[in-house]
C-alpha cells in the first residue's frame, strides 16, 4: 500500500509542469493537512498508550521490540493519502545531485555515535530492533511534517512561517514521550532539540525537493543516538545515573542553546535566497515569497 502511493506520487510530480506555487496552491490543502495531522496524532497517541505498560527509558522501548506507534502512523498516512488522492508530498528522487552536498553536517554526529555503539559492543538484537523502529519513525514523521503539513502550510503562508510552524509542532509532539518515560523534563529538552532538527529537515526537503534525504537523515540520527545510548546501558551505565544537580542542568541547557543556535544558522544558510532552486522548480518555487 505504501509502495503504490509512493510510486503514484512520484509519477505525478515528475509529469507535472513547473508552475509557481501560487498557481498550484489548493485552498483545501491547509485544512486537509490539519485534519490529517490531528487524526495522525490521535492515532499515534492511542497506540502509544495501548502498548505502554509502565514507565521505562525511551531507549528500552526502541531497542527491545517493535514500536507500534510509528508503524501505525505510517499505515494511517498511506491509507489516508491514497483515499483522498493527494499527491506532491515529495516521494521522488532528490532534485539535482549538488543539493545532496549540503546535508553532511548531521553526519558529524551520526557517524561518531555509530562508532561508539560498535565500540561499546551493542548487542546485535538491539541494532536490529532499533533499525526497524527508526525506519518507521523516519517515514511516519517525515511524511507527516515535511510532506503533508509543510505542503499544507505553504499553500497559505510564506516559506519561513511554514518552516517554523511545522518544526515547532514536530518538536512539541516529542514531549509526549514522557507518557512512556515519566520524565517530562527530559522530554521537554528532547522537544527543543527536535525542533531544531525539524528546521534542518525542512531545509533538506525544500533544497532537494524530496522527502528521501530527510527520511534518511532522521532515521540515521535516531538510530545512531539510540544504539550509542543502548551500548552505554549495556556497560552498566543507566540513563538516570547522572545526578540532576544545578550544574548538570546548566550544562544541558547551554549545550541545547548551542545546538539551537547552530541548527538555526545552518537552516538559514541552506535556505538563503541565492542558493534555492529557481522559481517554478517544484517545492522551492516560492523563493520569491521569502
Amino acid at each position: 500500500m505504501v509502495h503504490g502511493a509512493l510510486c503514484h506520487d512520484a509519477a505525478v510530480e515528475e509529469s507535472s509542469p513547473a508552475l509557481p506555487v501560487s498557481t498550484l496552491a489548493d485552498p483545501r490543502a491547509l485544512p486537509r493537512a490539519l485534519v490529517i495531522f490531528g487524526t495522525w496524532l490521535g492515532v499515534t497517541v492511542a497506540v502509544m498508550l495501548s502498548f505502554t505498560q509502565g514507565h521505562a527509558p525511551l531507549v528500552t522501548f526502541v531497542t527491545h521490540g517493535p514500536l507500534w506507534t510509528p508503524l501505525a502512523g505510517a499505515v494511517f498516512l498511506s491509507l489516508t493519502i491514497r483515499w483522498v488522492g493527494w499527491q506532491g508530498q515529495g516521494w521522488k528522487a532528490p532534485h539535482g545531485p549538488a543539493a545532496l552536498r549540503v546535508i553532511w553536517p548531521p553526519y558529524l554526529v551520526i557517524l561518531p555515535a555509530l562508532g561508539i555503539a560498535c565500540l561499546l559492543q551493542t548487542p546485535a538484537g538491539v541494532f536490529g530492533w532499533a533499525f526497524f523502529n527508526c525506519v518507521f519513525v523516519g517515514i511516519s514523521e517525515e511524511w507527516m511534517f515535511r510532506g503533508v503539513l509543510l505542503k499544507g502550510l505553504r499553500s497559505r503562508l510564506r516559506l519561513w512561517p511554514s518552516v517554523w510552524i511545522s518544526s515547532l509542532l514536530f518538536g512539541s509532539i516529542h514531549t509526549l514521550n514522557a507518557l512512556r518515560t515519566g520524565d517530562w523534563t527530559a522530554s521537554s529538552m528532547q522537544a527543543g532539540a527536535a525542533t531544531v532538527l525539524g528546521l534542518i529537515l525542512c531545509a533538506y526537503r525544500i533544497r532537494t525537493q524530496s522527502l528521501w534525504p530527510s527520511i534518511l537523515t532522521h532515521m540515521l540520527w535516531d538510530f545512531s543516538l539510540v544504539t550509542a545510548a543502548a551500548g552505554a546501558m549495556n556497560t552498566g551505565v543507566k540513563p538516570d545515573a547522572t545526578p540532576q544537580t544545578p550544574a548538570v542542568t546548566l550544562v544541558a541547557v547551554v549545550f541545547l542553546a548551542l545546538f539551537l543556535a547552530a541548527g538555526i544558522a545552518y537552516t538559514y544558510f541552506l535556505l538563503r535566497r541565492s542558493k534555492l532552486p529557481p522559481e517554478g522548480a517544484g517545492v522551492a518555487a516560492d523563493v520569491r515569497r521569502l
